[in-house]
């Protein structure tokens, strides 16, 4: 008897275990993601983590929020694909839309789209090292564009193959990629303190506004403001561009009639 089935009685549940872990597939990175996207020279190195620990300081962390990490940098049972394969970053909980920040200075070497890394930034920093930042809603910055530490790079989403709103960060030292959750700074959940106050201050787009009805020779009028200018307008009126004048739940709102995607 092998020692692995054991006694029918006993071990049945267990021997069916190990049939159904056996016929489980192993995905490599390479199925996951085309060539140009990945780390080259991924092999490890017993004293890697060690090495790169000495030869830079501390990263910044990548979110302008604290972070909670949802997956960590580790072999693990694929939520989208359900199968086993590694995970090469971290990915950290991020409503869509969160101001995403460059780690350390560096200059932007991709920024591109994927079908499963969907929208994406990478930035090579000194010293052989790189970040990559995936599942972007919103790219900000550009090919060879240089960008200093904190520095806002795009805004996170729920692009590519994912199953909800994230970021998902990879950080990499001379091809080899390493746990980023390692090197981020000890006070990584608040460094970033000054980018969220400096986005809080950040003026909104302008929009016209309504700001009161009135009656003028027996006809509703709407006046709205923008930019300094005030105008009264019909009800249904088109102004400024492509606002218009409709009612909505009792009141007039100035709806925008540019069309989307």
């Amino acid at each position: 008897m092998s020692p692995l089935t054991g006694s029918a009685s006993n071990q049945a549940g267990f021997t069916l275990a190990l049939v159904s872990i056996g016929q489980l597939s192993v995905v490599t990175t390479e199925e996951i993601f085309t060539p140009a996207l990945l780390m080259r020279e991924k092999e490890k190195t017993p004293l890697l983590a060690q090495m790169a620990g000495t030869t830079y300081p501390r990263f910044l962390a990548p979110l302008a929020i604290p972070l909670r990490v949802t997956s960590s940098f580790r072999f693990r049972y694929h939520p989208v694909t359900h199968r086993f394969a590694q995970h090469e970053g971290t990915d950290y909980a991020a409503p869509r839309l969160t101001p995403v920040l460059a780690s350390e200075q560096g200059i932007v070497v991709e920024a591109d789209t994927h079908p499963f890394a969907g929208n994406y930034v990478v930035l090579q920093h000194p010293g052989g090292w790189r970040s990559r930042y995936l599942h972007l809603d919103k790219i900000i910055v550009t090919m060879g564009q240089k960008v200093a530490r904190g520095n806002l790079i795009a805004l996170s989403g729920n692009t590519g193959r994912t199953t909800g709103p994230h970021l998902h960060f990879e950080l990499s030292w001379r091809g080899h990629l390493v746990n980023g959750e390692k090197y981020l700074s000890s006070s990584a959940h608040y460094a970033n303190l000054h980018s969220v106050q400096a986005i809080a201050r950040a003026p909104k787009p302008a929009v016209p506004k309504v700001i009161m009805i009135a009656e003028i020779a027996g006809k509703k009028k709407v006046i709205i403001k923008y930019q300094g200018k005030t105008i009264f307008a019909s009800p249904n009126q088109t102004v400024f561009g492509n606002y218009k004048v409709v009612m909505q739940s009792g009141r007039y709102r100035l709806q925008n009639m540019t069309p989307t995607g």
